[in-house]
């Protein structure tokens, strides 16, 4: 007989990289480490670039060097920055948003600077109303020592900056009153929705600073100063009624002031048109 032997099949070699699911790969098996992939690197100075795009171009609104109406081209600003085009365009984008506003893109024509309409600076002085309102409130009962010296400073500021017709510094002091009050109050969440409408205010604020005659500045410096004395002596009913009528006189200023504007820039517009 013979003795028939089972020819053995040849073993298949494992090829690297192929080992058996639920196996061990050996040591040192560059297959067995599969490498994650590389990290982009991050854009050196691109954040911080934008972010100074972004204040820059602000202030610029905010001090009147770029007046309401004004158009240019995103090259021309990034020139004037001394910066590439990316990072203006990021802060041109945040500076469109709707919360923002001071931006606004015009199809062939380049970036405009907004210029509130009488309707949208009744929504914010009506929003800041009812917001300063609260801080009113607040600050009735929570006024200390550094409170009230901060809102007394304003007002100084504001009257010095009167008798020396400084507008621009009075705007300034202004500001710096409101942002007192707000602070005063003592409400971390009632400060950051004030800071939600803090630019479009102030633009407002400063946009229309040579248009109002002097009277109403020095009497919006008096309604503060009262308002600071009904709050120093408790009476909430009092700074209420001050503080609404110097809101409401401020949104019934608003359409002449519009009208004015307008007037100005048309002409403005077409002086530059005949140069």
């Amino acid at each position: 007989m013979h003795t028939h032997m089972n020819a053995q099949k040849p073993k298949k070699r494992k090829t690297r990289g192929t080992a058996a699911a639920g196996t061990r790969p050996a040591a040192g098996s560059r297959a067995a480490r599969p490498r994650r992939p590389a990290a982009s690197p991050e854009p050196v100075g691109r954040a911080t670039l934008a972010d100074e795009a972004y204040r820059r171009i602000r202030d610029m609104i905010l001090n009147l060097e770029l007046f309401p109406g004004q158009t240019i081209l995103l090259g021309d600003l990034a020139a004037r920055l001394g910066v590439s085009r990316t990072p203006v365009r990021q802060a041109v984008e945040r500076l469109s948003s709707g919360m923002e506003g001071l931006l606004r893109m015009v199809p062939r024509k380049g970036i405009m600077v907004s210029f509130p309409d009488a309707e949208d600076m009744r929504e914010i002085y009506e929003i800041m109303q009812g917001l300063e309102g609260q801080a009113v409130r607040l600050t009735l009962k929570r006024l200390d020592g550094d409170g009230l010296a901060a809102l007394q400073t304003a007002i100084s500021l504001q009257q010095d900056a009167l008798t020396a017709g400084d507008r621009i510094a009075w705007a300034e002091a202004d500001r710096g009153f409101h942002a007192a009050l707000i602070e005063a109050a003592g409400n971390r969440r009632l400060r950051e929705l004030v800071g939600l409408f803090r630019d479009q205010l102030n633009q407002t604020r400063v946009a229309t600073l040579y248009l109002r005659g002097i009277e109403s500045l020095q009497e919006s410096t008096s309604e503060h100063r009262e308002l600071v004395e009904a709050l120093r002596a408790r009476e909430l009913d009092r700074a209420l009624r001050i503080h609404n009528r110097h809101r409401e006189r401020t949104i019934s200023e608003l359409p002449a002031i519009v009208q004015h504007s307008v007037r100005m820039m048309m002409q403005a517009r077409i002086g530059a048109a005949r140069t």
